[in-house]
């Protein structure tokens, strides 16, 4: 399996731009999405464009503050590429939360997850080496091409032939384009944003979080993700996906399912509301059976405990 940290410059830039335009499920379309902001940064560091490598790392860094990824493994990369696969809902986490296993989807989704495993040997410090090290291998080369003469003397001092010059009216050789423009010094590391900030932990609370605490500890200690692919298949089946897996109880608000901040607090049984909590008991059992259930309406007045007594059921 490729590793990103012992990997040389032209190595490391040729398997990014391989492996993101192969994503399929798990891809990130958003046109300002980290994925594109690193295969800017690979084109960068591939040209030889050191101040746009160095800006392209920078685009990166800031979309990955803003992907709005969890703050859980200690860097920002790695809670992105979690993100991707634990947080939104995809198509193989749909499937999964509605009990449903289409191989389709699992091949895909186990390709996918081999490609996030590779990326996620990537670092800041990795794609800074990597551009070090292109920038010393340009300085090494010669900027200028020899004239006629100056190869004909050496060809002479070094015992060689010497070709014949090329006719007058013979058509030009193509010019090699132009390097692109780069600083004359690398910036130092201390100048690239580290993507590290702590160690692993959950700076959080989400509802599934007994069971996405070990999902994460074993994708970050498994080198090879598609191995947890059926894992990952039991995990969306059990705790749902997406905002079901930070909250519990959410309400509707302009065709919006939002969640729902308010706490229930403890229910105060009122003798008047006995029978609408019996029959939200009844409904709320037999939809939990998987049997049709009736929608009961709540009426009374403002204060009389309405909402109290749905919550309190919600959180039974």
């Amino acid at each position: 399996m490729f590793s990103f940290r012992e990997c040389a410059p032209a190595e490391g830039v040729e398997r990014i731009a391989s492996l993101i335009p192969r994503l399929t499920i798990l891809q990130d379309a958003r046109e300002c999405a980290p994925l594109a902001r690193l295969l800017a940064a690979a084109s960068a560091i591939h040209a030889g464009d050191t101040l746009g490598a160095l800006s392209c790392y920078h685009a990166l860094s800031a979309s990955l503050l803003s992907s709005g990824a969890r703050r859980v493994s200690g860097d920002l990369w790695l809670d992105y590429l979690l993100w991707l696969v634990i947080e939104r809902p995809h198509a193989f986490a749909v499937m999964a939360a509605d009990g449903r296993m289409e191989e389709a989807e699992r091949i895909a989704m186990r390709a996918d997850l081999a490609i996030l495993g590779e990326l996620a040997t990537l670092s800041g410090a990795h794609l800074y080496r990597m551009a070090a090290e292109r920038h010393r291998e340009l300085q090494l080369k010669p900027r200028h091409a020899k004239d006629n003469i100056s190869l004909m003397s050496s060809a002479v001092w070094s015992g060689g032939s010497v070709r014949p010059a090329p006719a007058a009216n013979a058509k030009p050789q193509q010019e090699p384009e132009a390097p692109a423009p780069f600083l004359s010094s690398m910036p130092p590391e201390s100048e690239w944003l580290p993507w590290q900030y702590g160690e692993m932990e959950l700076r959080d609370a989400f509802v599934s979080d007994e069971a996405l605490e070990e999902v994460y500890i074993r994708l970050l200690e498994t080198p090879d993700w598609r191995a947890l692919c059926d894992d990952l298949w039991n995990f969306f089946a059990a705790y749902g996906c997406a905002p079901f897996l930070k909250d519990r109880l959410f309400h509707v608000k302009q065709n919006v399912l939002l969640p729902f901040s308010q706490h229930a607090g403890r229910y105060c049984a009122l003798p008047f509301l006995e029978p609408e909590r019996s029959a939200l008991t009844e409904h709320a059992i037999r939809f939990m059976r998987g049997e049709t259930a009736e929608p009961v309406l709540l009426a009374g007045p403002a204060g009389t405990g309405k909402t109290a007594l749905a919550l309190s059921l919600a959180e039974e």
